[in-house]
Order: structure tokens, then sequence, then C-alpha cells
């Protein structure tokens, strides 16, 4: 039951409620989905979502997860939302790639991996998702994952914090004050770098 309810919190700090996810080509059915979702009929929703994440729809499948995850509608099943998480961060949904990113960061359901974990809290940062940002960041502080990098760690909190990121500030000036000047330099000038790039390649 802890478990559950830690990963329905950072399910909470990932999407800021499932209905923010943005629809990657709207599909009346999937609009159906929504609405029905949304007004708590979540057995019209699944009926809607179910085909359509069949058919590879990611933001159908990430529907699917939450409803399974959180027993809407359906048997509560955690399986089965893992797999439809899985599914949507496959086909590069960023909201899905931090799940399952934290599903290997926990070791929640699956065996503990630092290394996946990284790699898929990456491909969501690269997106612009900023608690994969912050996830990210964390990991090159603590050396999980990959090689420990502090000004890498500041660069991507810097970034979280200017996406809004509640916490991140803090991590910023934490660093500030342990990293010497041309590090900070050298910090900003590679955030500057990312946004640039649009986070491709930080």
């Amino acid at each position: 039951m802890k478990r559950f309810i830690i990963l329905s919190v950072f399910l909470l700090a990932v999407a800021g409620g499932v209905s923010t996810v943005i629809s990657q080509y709207i599909a009346p059915d999937y609009m159906k989905g929504v609405e029905a979702y949304e007004d708590g009929n979540y057995t019209a929703a699944l009926n809607e979502f179910e085909p359509l994440a069949k058919e590879g729809h990611s933001e159908a499948q990430y529907y699917m997860a939450e409803i399974y995850l959180r027993g809407r509608g359906v048997v509560q099943d955690n399986t089965q939302a893992r797999e439809w998480f899985r599914r949507a961060a496959e086909q590069g949904l960023a909201q899905a790639q931090t799940l399952v990113g934290y599903y290997y960061y926990s070791g929640e359901q699956v065996t503990l991996d630092f290394k996946k974990a990284f790699g898929w809290y990456l491909l969501a940062a690269e997106q612009g998702d900023v608690t994969a940002q912050y996830k990210l960041a964390h990991m090159y502080e603590a050396g999980q994952g990959t090689p420990r990098d502090v000004t890498r760690a500041y660069m991507w909190w810097s970034l979280a914090a200017e996406l809004g990121h509640e916490l991140a500030p803090k991590r910023v000036t934490f660093l500030e004050k342990g990293l010497v000047r041309l590090d900070v330099v050298a910090a900003r000038i590679r955030k500057n770098d990312c946004q640039t790039q649009n986070y491709q390649g930080c």
C-alpha cells in the first residue's frame, strides 16, 4: 500500500493529473474517452481507450495505465499498469518515460537498475519533462547509473528550476555554494547551450 501511495504521488508530479497529457493526434474516440474519464465514467473511458491503445495510440496507453494503476472501473492491477506505461514510453511519450524511469529507480515491481532509470529519465528530460530533469540532476550528483558529474547536475537542476520545479531552486543554490566559480560559469554556459539545442545532446 505504501509503495502504491508513493507511485501515485510521483504520477501527480509527472503529469499534474492525467488530463494534462497532450494528444499526439486528436481522434474522436480518444476525446470521448477523455471526457468519460474526467466525468468519472471509467468503464466508458476504458471502452474508448482500449482499442486505440492496442493500435498504438500512446496517450490512450497512458490512460490505460492510469485506469489499471488506480483501479478505476477495473480491478486494480499493477502489472497491467506497468505494461501500458512501458508501451507508451517506448513510443516516446515523455510522461510515460519518466514513470518507467521511476520504476527502475525505485525497484517498484522490477529489478532496481539505475542505468535503465537514467536512460529513461534522459529520454524524457530531452523532451522537456521537468520531473525527469530534476531526477536526472539527482542521478548525476549521486553518480547513479552514470559517472558523477556535478556540473551536469547543476545544469539539469537549473533547467528544471526555470520550468517551474518547486524543489530545483534549492538544489541550484546548494550546489552554487559547493562549486568553484569556474565550474558554475561552465555549467551556466552548458545550460544555455542545452536550451538552444532544445535539450538535445546535453
